[in-house]
C-alpha cells in the first residue's frame, strides 16, 4: 500500500471521512474567503455598521446550512425547532468570534497573539479526540498566525486589518463548531 508507513495509520483509512466531510471543508474555506474579502473592501473604503453585519450573518449563515455545521448537536432531539435553534446559535457564534478578534485587533499583536493561543490549544484538544483534519486545520492556522506574529509585535510592520481579522475570526469560529 502506498499510503501506509511505519509512521502511522494508513491514508486509506481516512478516505470514506474525507469525501464524506469534503462540503463542509469546502464551505468552511469559502465562507472565510468571504469574510475575507468583506474585510478587504472595509479596509479600503468603510462599509457601513449594519451592511457589515447583515453580510457577516449572510455568510455564516451559509456556512451553517451548506456545510451543517451546528454548535449544539443534542437540541436535534427536539425536532425541527432544536436543529434550527441549533443552526442560530452557531450563526451567532461565528459572528461573535468574527468581530471579537476584529475588535482586538487594534494594538500590535493582541489579535494574532490571542488567536494563535486558541489555535494551539484547540490543536492540542483535537489531536488528543483524534479529529485529525480539524487538527491540521488548526496546525496551519497556528502556524500562519505564528509567521505573522513576527512581524506584528511591535514596532509592527504589517496588519491584520479587518480583512484579515474577519477571516481568522471565521476560521476559529467554524473550527471550533468542528471540534
Amino acid at each position: 500500500d502506498v499510503c501506509s508507513s511505519d509512521l502511522g495509520p494508513s491514508l486509506v483509512e481516512f478516505a470514506d471521512r474525507l469525501d464524506s466531510q469534503r462540503s463542509a471543508w469546502w464551505t468552511i474555506l469559502l465562507g472565510g474567503l468571504a469574510m475575507h474579502v468583506l474585510g478587504l473592501v472595509d479596509d479600503r473604503r468603510p462599509v457601513g455598521p449594519w451592511t457589515k453585519l447583515s453580510l457577516q450573518l449572510a455568510f455564516a449563515s451559509i456556512v451553517v446550512v451548506v456545510g451543517d455545521l451546528r454548535l449544539v448537536t443534542v437540541l436535534d432531539l427536539y425536532g425541527p425547532i432544536g436543529t434550527a435553534t441549533s443552526a442560530v446559535v452557531t450563526v451567532v457564534w461565528i459572528v461573535m468570534i468574527c468581530n471579537a478578534i476584529n475588535f482586538l485587533d487594534n494594538m500590535d499583536g493582541l489579535a494574532g497573539g490571542v488567536a494563535a493561543v486558541a489555535a494551539a490549544i484547540f490543536l492540542a484538544a483535537t489531536i488528543i479526540n483524534g479529529q485529525w483534519f480539524t487538527a491540521a486545520a488548526f496546525a496551519l492556522l497556528c502556524g500562519g498566525l505564528l509567521g505573522f506574529l513576527v512581524h506584528n509585535v511591535p514596532p509592527a510592520r504589517i496588519f491584520l486589518g479587518d480583512g484579515g481579522a474577519l477571516l481568522v475570526g471565521g476560521l476559529i469560529a467554524t473550527l471550533t463548531v468542528r471540534t
